[in-house]
């Protein structure tokens, strides 16, 4: 078992030179095993501290794209690159592209705004003219499951303990102690500093501006009037 099974182990109150019940191997091991699996790829979808980059080859005409992860899961697109332009993309969405430009579909040049459209694909506005072009994307990625003590852990070690305290409580959940769960979860939130996620009282968020609807001067701007 590698130190994190240990330290799991250890909290909720196994001995791991002789353990009774989560013995080292395959089948005694995978409940805990699996739980900090979870843990893992919770921190690292949180706090973004697993990053990848993906470069993505846009062809001619083409508007949306599957993206091809091997290794990994893809989780969000942190910042996306014209490498031939040497500029940033804005995110976007279908719902807002609507609002400012109902024929964006038809819409041909360099590459301004890319969107997420479920898992694993990626969208462009605009559509490329020509197959010349690569987008370099900053991504945050979910590392596929650990299946033994020597395989790596992809984790920053500051989010160790805290995904040794997310175990334990998934472990005390598993077993309808819900009290214990509760306990051992905010310790975690703590330890990784996401606690600011769950706040005691209501937040409040202020905005100006945002995004520009579909307007005579985006008509004109297009040619489409």
């Amino acid at each position: 078992m590698n130190d994190l099974e240990k330290e799991t182990l250890k909290l909720i109150g196994e001995d791991t030179t002789s353990p009774d019940v989560f013995t080292d191997d395959a089948t005694g091991l995978a409940l805990i095993r699996g739980s900090i699996n979870d843990g893992i790829k919770q921190m690292c979808m949180v706090t973004g501290s697993y990053k990848k980059k993906y470069f993505l080859s846009l062809r001619s005409d083409c508007q949306f794209y599957r993206m091809n992860w091997e290794q990994d899961y893809f989780g969000y697109v942190v910042q996306a690159f014209d490498r031939i332009r040497h500029t940033k993309l804005d995110q976007t969405d279908v719902t807002r592209l609507n609002d400012e430009d109902p024929w964006w579909m038809k819409r041909t040049g360099y590459p301004e705004k890319y969107m997420h459209i479920g898992y694993q694909y990626l969208g462009i506005y605009m559509k490329p003219s020509s197959s010349d072009n690569v987008l370099e994307l900053d991504c945050v990625v979910i590392p596929k499951a650990y299946t033994s003590d020597t395989s790596p852990v992809k984790l920053r070690e500051a989010f160790e303990r805290a995904t040794v305290q997310m175990a334990v409580s998934e472990y005390y959940s598993s077993r309808g102690d819900a009290t214990r769960a509760t306990e051992w979860l905010n310790k975690s939130l703590e330890t990784a500093g996401l606690k600011r996620l769950h706040p005691d009282a209501a937040e409040q968020q202020y905005q100006w501006g945002g995004y520009r609807p579909y307007s005579a001067a985006t008509a004109r701007r297009y040619g489409d009037v």
